[in-house]
């Protein structure tokens, strides 16, 4: 393991990156909300994962864009839980099709 000068200037360039990270997806996920295309969407699979956090899903949603292309995309977190196969309503960029966020009611 890195230890000394070097051992900070990485630990800090990592949590920069993650910083960074955190960010880009807030703003992606506010532009998406504020100025996304609705449509309907159907979930198609939950994935789950293990980390250190403990237990993780991955939801995928399918849907037909403006131009009628089926689009499979993720789902980003919400306060609700779905479930594989449920009929939802998402909202998407043409820019980002491939990731949606759920229209919460």
């Amino acid at each position: 393991m890195t230890s000394g000068p070097v051992g900070l200037i990485i630990a800090a360039a990592f949590v920069l990156v993650i910083i960074i990270i955190i960010v880009k997806s807030i703003k992606l996920k506010n532009e998406i909300k504020n100025n996304g295309i609705q449509a309907d969407a159907t979930v198609s699979r939950i994935e789950e994962f293990h980390d250190e956090d403990g237990v993780r899903y991955t939801t995928h949603v399918v849907y037909r864009n403006q131009e009628g292309k089926e689009v499979e995309a993720i789902l980003a977190t919400s306060k609700r839980q779905v479930q594989e196969g449920e009929k939802i309503l998402i909202k998407y960029l043409d820019k980002k099709p491939n990731f949606v966020v759920l229209v919460e009611e």
